[in-house]
């Protein structure tokens, strides 16, 4: 039997480079939205996308939460979780049945180029990885079915643009506990979209006004990969010490880019940006169809079918 009071039951569960840290700096000011101690991302169900089982025991995935005390909603987060396939969904509804679901989706075509940017400046990539290259790379793991491999995990950016069959199943097993937020929405209206999950969740709307609406996790061309690599080794042991410190956090996330981001980044050529296009628009046309079929009215313009977007 789960212990409800201290299991999450709210998460958010992907997508990668669509704003996820920025929903969830947001959301925990909330008095009533606690996260977890130690760091953001627990990813205890990860490893069920890799045919494994959870990361451990329930007992140390609800010790991250003993804390949370009177808090309404105790919020996991990882972006692994969105397309870990239908045995992860499964496993994290019979875990956290009263869950809610926050997803976030960003255009296919700008989220590839983030994660191919983000790639190259961490050193993932080779230095003369061209788009090309990556995108190539991505099609042929998605065509042989190397893209779900763990080894082969960075070649699956490409497909995790195609959203449809993924969020079917959250919806499946949560149904009207998922909500889907645009990250385009978030960048243009934080205070409007952060109030309307807050009210969907019930928490009330009051303290919205006064949440800092700095952008998280922003994908900065470094200078130097060696000191980005050693920024994100250092990042990712202070952690637990920063978050209990946002304002420190920030100042050195700004320091940072300050000293190692690179102004005049390169944008997506036009025929790159129709090689991606091309690619991502049945699974988009599908999508549209899938959120309209659920009563979602308000689309990004990257989600609105070429047919409608030339009546409007």
């Amino acid at each position: 039997m789960v212990d409800e009071d201290l299991v999450p039951n709210l998460l958010i569960a992907g997508v990668r480079k669509a704003g996820t840290s920025s929903l969830w700096w947001y959301l925990i000011q909330h008095p009533r939205i606690c996260p977890p101690r130690d760091r953001k991302e627990i990813d205890y169900f990860t490893p069920l996308r890799y045919g494994h089982g959870p990361s451990g025991p329930l007992a140390e995935y609800k010790a991250h939460f003993k804390h949370c005390g009177e808090a309404t909603y105790r919020l996991d987060a990882s972006p692994h979780y969105f397309d870990g396939g239908p045995h992860l969904v499964a496993t994290v509804q019979q875990t956290l049945p009263d869950a809610r679901v926050l997803i976030m989706l960003r255009d296919p075509v700008a989220r590839f180029w983030s994660t191919y940017r983000t790639r190259m400046a961490t050193g993932i990539l080779e230095r003369r990885t061209t788009l090309q290259d990556y995108f190539d790379a991505c099609l042929a793991a998605r065509t042989t079915g190397r893209d779900k491999d763990e080894r082969d995990k960075k070649y699956r950016e490409l497909s995790q643009g195609c959203y449809v069959e993924p969020l079917s199943h959250w919806f499946d097993a949560f149904g009207r506990n998922v909500r889907v937020v645009f990250f385009e929405h978030l960048a243009r209206e934080p205070v409007g979209v952060v109030s309307d999950v807050c009210d969907w969740l019930g928490v009330g709307t009051d303290h919205v006004l006064d949440v800092d609406l700095a952008v998280r996790n922003k994908t900065v061309d470094p200078r130097s990969v060696r000191v980005s690599n050693l920024a994100h080794t250092v990042n990712h042991h202070l952690d637990p010490l920063l978050r209990r410190a946002p304002v420190l956090k920030e100042s050195a996330r700004q320091l940072y880019a300050k000293v190692n981001g690179r102004r005049n980044q390169r944008r997506l050529s036009e025929d790159e940006r129709r090689m991606l296009q091309e690619f991502y628009e049945p699974a988009n046309s599908a999508l549209h169809l899938e959120l309209a079929r659920r009563g979602y009215r308000d689309f990004p313009a990257w989600l609105i079918p070429k047919t409608e977007s030339s009546r409007s």
